[in-house]
């Protein structure tokens, strides 16, 4: 099996209103993945053997089993996920649903929440849990300079010394916004830390508290040990936890135990699979079904590949014609495009949103491919032909390709396109300083679940914003603007469909495609659903409902 030939990409993450640069692993091939929680192949391998326990293969190492200081680390975030709660967590659509809270009200202007939490929790030590956690963890949060040394948690920080939090009671809580945010309960996803278990340590001292190895918290599984090779942690193990099963509504997880086993490359986890060493791993490129007994479920990544267009720069002043843009739209066979040169590791996007999430609606459809109707929209124009300008793109085969491919379809209509293929801090550089003319970017939402597209298409964000193309439009920021102050849910649907088909009519930038994440799984592995990711820890939404036969 071909493991070579990998290309890297860079993401503009908004989470929390924050850029991170990162680094998505994906491996072309011939056949387009399918974005559903179904398995893509069942291979019969009956002679493999597998652990005694359900065992996930994860690349990196582990560093703080601390939600709070987890976000850096992917390896740290998958852990933490199964041991620690938030106040609320994510369905398979998106859906923000109680957790620790048994249920929340919100103001009519959406900036006053009131959380009303189970009374029947437990930590895994047996302390019960109260309000005076969540505020304890949220004050650790709001202290000045928290998080300055974890990549992510200085901005999260920032927000949450924002927001006013008042304990009314052991089970009551309020939440005091300076604006409104309907997508609030979102950020209650956030793990909560126990507060007996770390009452007096000073934030500062969090880094590099016990604590962080020996983590409690109120999830389904619990530590039951780590195991060490020399200076360096091999494997976690993880049971389930007799104080979440105690509640009354838990759900009955199946599996006793998990077992985490660390590597330092994919290369290598997919070896241990080979090797029966391991039952899952996550992240595994696409022709990772090759191996025996390996089932693929797939997803979509919470991250969109655009091209932007840069309405704010003078030398290129026809991206403002909306039917200069919407031209482009019509003559553009970017489907095609998509599967040709960055194959089943991604599907072509036709929204601005995510396919699956509650906010996307299928009955927008994007601007299909009719060079026809792309030429009379340029005499519509009157813009003044030809037309040239430079396409910025990442420096690998992959993305150069598709850049060309772009160049030649739109050769079609007398537009002349230069491409330009730099290096990853090169491409971010240029596109936050708005260097560019038009340029090939990943815009992620990784860690919401709520799709709030804001910050990179509100007129307001233009100016110390992620709204790196400039884009002024009036309905688009109203539609946005109303989705976030309307706590209604139905009615936050509309407001996103009428952006959903604002952007299809406008083409204030073309989406390309959307990055598929597959999880690789042991045949007797069975019950298992992904749904929609917000991030990858998500894959583990259905858990409960899992069952191994092992050997």
């Amino acid at each position: 099996m071909s493991r070579g030939n990998r290309w890297q990409w860079v993401v503009l993450l908004a989470s929390v209103a924050l850029l991170v640069v990162t680094a998505v692993t994906r491996k072309p091939v011939t056949q387009e993945a399918a974005p559903t929680p179904s398995p893509t192949s069942t291979p019969v391998a009956p002679q493999r053997q597998g652990p005694p326990f359900f065992t996930e293969a994860l690349v990196g190492e582990v560093r703080k089993l601390n939600p709070l200081l987890a976000s850096a680390n992917p390896v740290d975030r998958d852990i933490t996920s199964l041991i620690f709660e938030g106040l609320t967590a994510s369905d398979d659509y998106g859906q923000i649903v109680p957790a620790l809270a048994d249920h929340w009200t919100v103001s009519r202007d959406a900036t006053i929440f009131t959380f009303y939490l189970r009374d029947d929790v437990l930590w895994q030590d047996g302390v019960p849990f109260t309000g005076a956690d969540v505020a304890f963890t949220l004050a650790l949060l709001r202290t000045p300079g928290f998080g300055a040394d974890v990549p992510g948690l200085e901005q999260l920080a920032e927000f949450w010394r924002t927001v006013e939090v008042e304990v009314l009671d052991d089970y009551t809580l309020r939440f005091r916004l300076t604006q409104p945010l309907a997508a609030f309960p979102d950020f209650l996803r956030l793990g909560i830390l126990p507060q007996h278990a770390l009452d007096g340590a000073p934030p500062g001292a969090l880094l590099t508290h016990p604590f962080n190895l020996a983590p409690v918290g109120t999830g389904p599984y619990q530590l039951e040990y780590l195991r060490a090779d020399g200076d360096r942690i091999a494997a976690v193990q993880l049971r389930r936890a007799p104080t979440y099963a105690m509640r009354a509504d838990a759900r009955p997880y199946r599996l006793e135990r998990i077992v985490f086993n660390l590597y330092a490359s994919m290369d290598a986890a997919l070896a241990a699979f080979d090797a029966g060493e391991v039952n899952a791993v996550g992240g595994v490129p696409l022709d990772a079904e090759d191996a025996p007994g390996m089932v693929l479920y797939t997803a979509l990544e919470p991250v969109t590949g655009f091209l932007l267009f840069n309405h704010t720069r003078e030398e290129v002043a026809f991206f403002q014609n909306r039917r200069f843009r919407s031209a482009l739209a019509y003559g553009l066979d970017s489907r095609s495009l998509v599967r040709e040169h960055l194959g089943g590791s991604v599907i072509a996007a036709a929204s601005a949103l995510i396919p699956g999430s509650w906010a996307w609606s299928p009955e927008v459809d994007w601007p299909p491919y009719d060079v026809e109707t792309a030429k009379v929209l340029l005499e519509r124009a009157r813009v003044e032909l030809p037309v040239a300008f430079t396409l910025l793109c990442l420096n690998t085969p992959e993305m150069v390709a598709l850049a060309e491919g772009i160049a030649a379809q739109w050769a079609m209509l007398d537009i002349t396109v230069t491409v330009e293929a730099v290096d990853a801090p090169a491409l971010l550089s240029r596109v936050t300083t708005r260097q560019f003319d038009a340029a090939i970017v990943e815009l992620s939402m990784a860690g919401m679940a709520d799709p709030d597209p804001y910050v990179f298409w509100h007129q307001g964000q233009v100016t110390g914003g992620q709204n790196y193309g400039g884009v002024d439009d009036g309905p688009i920021s109203e539609a946005l603007e109303q989705a976030r102050r309307d706590p209604n849910g139905v009615n936050r649907a509309t407001w996103y469909k009428r952006f959903q088909a604002r952007f299809a009519d406008r083409a204030p930038a073309i989406p390309l495609y959307y990055p598929v994440y597959a999880y690789g799984l042991d045949e007797r592995v069975s019950g298992v659903q992904l749904g929609m990711l917000s991030d990858p820890g998500d894959r583990f939404r259905s858990l409960w409902m899992w069952t191994y036969d092992a050997p």
